[in-house]
């Protein structure tokens, strides 16, 4: 095609979208999805580009990141790191953070980490180790009213807490699994859930702990959140997959298989967030969307490895990945979507109009043809004349 040609081909794509305005409801403005567009990280979490785990967020909306490299705090600006030292033994007892517990009412935050519970002292700056728990590696928190369970590599511990946290707290007897591997600790309804291998507990008042089998899925179950539309079943995510439990049933459906669930984030519109080893899932109704690490887009994950989806008090989502922290963009005015991503070509464009139809449809008319972006954002399609 010639210059004449392009040039033509962009006036008639031109006159086409105004002409059409009227009739299919095109218009401007901006469209929320319920999907991402893209992932972005916020200033000030930049230079973390290693794993991070967990994330919790404090009374002052200060957010807490349990990471590879020790216990970060985010204030939107910057970063300030709490590390391991060998000479000051008020110091973070071990710098690979798996886990979290923020504790309001007692100025505390409990940190689970591969060698044993610090508990962070914010009045004073400092952190005690949490004595009952030596060295092990821990891989779970909970907190239960006045209750703190804490889930090893080597067992279970409850740990009361009515009197508050200090250093040489006892734990519970009477509500301790031992030689257990406990992945996940989650309040479900009236019960506490862990996961561990081939199945998972739960433990209630007056029936203790109960153990749940999963037959034929013998793996870790590393995270388990109610299903939204059914009060009983359970989504489970285990080492191999996606499955939903229903008492006295067991597992009745799987999804996702061989992929590693990592963590969920149920969200209020009724969407499943599930970060995992392959990548973000959402889960919404019967189907499911991946995004993913691309490396000539900067706007896809940064790591396909995602260990937690964690939402803030202002809505905003934190993924926790094995290479620093992304956000979710939302909205199409607010990231970079390559023309390629959708036309498969480096040709570029050179956009001279843009509008959205009325379902949500954005459609870029250029010197190159005219294309169009499903409101998903995750897929489109390029008009070229012949």
């Amino acid at each position: 095609m010639n210059a004449s040609d392009m040039s033509n081909l962009f006036r008639h794509v031109l006159v086409s979208c105004l002409v059409l305005a009227p009739v299919c409801g095109l218009r401007a403005g901006t469209v929320r999805s319920p999907y991402p567009f893209g992932f972005y990280c916020p200033e000030g979490l930049k230079e973390c580009r290693y794993p991070v785990y967990t994330a919790v967020q404090d009374s002052s909306r200060f957010i807490w990141l349990g990471s590879e490299s020790g216990l970060l705090k985010y204030d939107g600006y910057g970063i300030l790191s709490y590390r391991f030292s060998p000479d000051d033994i008020h110091s973070l007892c071990n710098d690979h953070v798996n886990s979290l517990v923020y504790c309001h009412d007692y100025g505390k935050m409990v940190v689970g980490t591969d060698a044993g519970v610090s508990v962070y002292d914010f009045a004073s700056d400092t952190f005690f180790r949490l004595e009952a728990c030596g060295y092990m590696q821990v891989k779970a928190l909970l907190r239960d009213g006045n209750m703190l369970w804490v889930g090893t590599a080597e067992g279970l511990m409850r740990f009361d807490i009515s009197d508050g946290l200090h250093p040489g707290m006892e734990p519970d007897e009477s509500a301790r699994i031992p030689d257990a591997y406990i992945a996940c600790a989650r309040k479900t309804g009236d019960a506490v859930c862990f996961g561990t291998y081939d199945g998972f507990y739960t433990y209630g008042t007056g029936t203790g702990f109960v153990m749940h089998g999963l037959g034929t899925v013998r793996k870790l179950v590393l995270d388990i959140v109610p299903v939204q539309d059914d009060g009983s079943s359970l989504w489970l995510g285990t080492e191999s997959g996606l499955a939903r439990y229903a008492p006295g049933r067991g597992v009745t459906a799987a999804y996702l298989e061989n992929i590693p669930i990592k963590n969920f984030l149920a969200g209020d519109d009724g969407r499943l967030w599930i970060g995992t080893d392959n990548g973000l899932f959402i889960k919404s109704g019967d189907g499911i969307v991946r995004f993913g690490h691309e490396a000539q887009n900067s706007s896809s994950l940064p790591d396909n490895v995602v260990w937690q989806v964690f939402r803030d008090s202002e809505d905003d989502i934190f993924l926790c990945t094995d290479y620093g922290i992304a956000l979710p963009r939302l909205s199409p005015d607010r990231t970079f979507v390559p023309v390629s991503s959708i036309t498969g070509s480096r040709d570029g464009l050179n956009i001279g109009v843009m509008s959205y139809d009325s379902c949500g449809n954005l459609w870029l008319g250029g010197m190159n043809g005219l294309v169009m972006q499903e409101s998903d954002g995750m897929s489109g399609r390029w008009y070229r004349a012949d």
